[in-house]
């Protein structure tokens, strides 16, 4: 019995066969990619944005407080020249992979001349008017991802609001002290500003620049005049959106910084958007006033 050798037939494929296998292929690379993409667009491009969005507010926070500082100093040093503060309005564009990132909105800023927001009055007679302040810079963000924050420039301070959040936080304080001297005398030493100019708001821009001039500036020392009795009261009203703020700081830099007792050395009353901040027994009120020139 003899046996015959088995050939075994290769099958070549035909370019018709691999045709279909390199579109087959191609189609499960470009599925694949979309799954990808589309998973980064869903669970990392957010978080991209929302980092990016929280380093842009502290990034405003810390401009809105050099403008702040730059004020004092055009108001210390009366420099009559004008200074630009930068405010960064947009984001820096989030990470990216391949091309995958995603887009961030411009915030605005915005000047508002409003009516009187301070007020500095003797307690003893309401009509002695020691100093008046009004106007407010503000920011205000257009977030996708991190909670919308604002940053208002008012009454020589720097409140920041988070949307959801609280009330709000005072940033950066006014220019307050409150101390007693060597002799047992209170001395108060505040500010006033009045901020003039035309209202309006700057949007779309990744940069805006606040330009501050100091037009008028009168620092006053006031303490046992006709004007000023040595030893009264002295109530500064503030009106504000975010009462509640100064409300909450007023009472701590009292009672924590200036060492005061609540009920004694002074009062905190608040009604509605007002808020009335009376110090009692002052011998000295330091007043530095002054009219400035805001443009954007």
């Amino acid at each position: 019995m003899s046996y015959q050798p088995v050939r075994l037939r290769r099958h070549v494929a035909s370019s018709s066969e691999e045709g279909v296998a390199g579109v087959i292929t191609a189609a499960l690379v470009v599925a694949m990619l979309s799954l990808i993409i589309s998973a980064m667009y869903t669970l990392s491009v957010p978080v991209w944005i929302e980092n990016s969005e929280n380093h842009h507010a502290r990034e405003v926070g810390t401009e809105f407080t050099q403008m702040r500082n730059g004020l004092e100093a055009q108001v210390r040093t009366t420099d009559p020249f004008p200074v630009g503060h930068r405010v960064t309005l947009r984001a820096d564009r989030p990470q990216s992979w391949m091309g995958v990132s995603g887009e961030v909105i411009t915030g605005s800023i915005g000047f508002s001349a409003q009516t009187e927001t301070q007020e500095i009055i003797s307690g003893t007679s309401p009509d002695d008017v020691y100093g008046t302040a009004k106007g407010a810079v503000y920011f205000t963000s257009r977030n996708q991802q991190y909670p919308n924050v604002r940053y208002i420039y008012e009454n020589g301070a720097v409140l920041r609001y988070q949307e959801g959040g609280d009330s709000g936080t005072m940033f950066a304080s006014p220019p307050l002290s409150i101390s007693n001297t060597s002799g047992g005398e209170r001395v108060l030493v505040y500010a006033a500003y009045t901020m003039v100019g035309d209202p309006g708001t700057v949007t779309g821009a990744p940069n805006a620049v606040v330009r501050t001039t100091v037009q008028v500036v009168v620092h006053a020392q006031l303490s046992g005049t006709p004007e000023f009795l040595a030893g009264q009261r002295v109530n500064i009203t503030i009106v504000s959106d975010y009462a509640p703020v100064w409300e909450s700081f007023l009472v701590e830099y009292a009672t924590a910084e200036a060492g005061l007792t609540q009920g004694t050395d002074f009062e905190v009353n608040r009604t509605g958007d007002t808020v009335v901040f009376s110090v009692e027994g002052v011998n000295q009120l330091q007043l530095a006033t002054a009219v400035i020139k805001v443009e954007l």
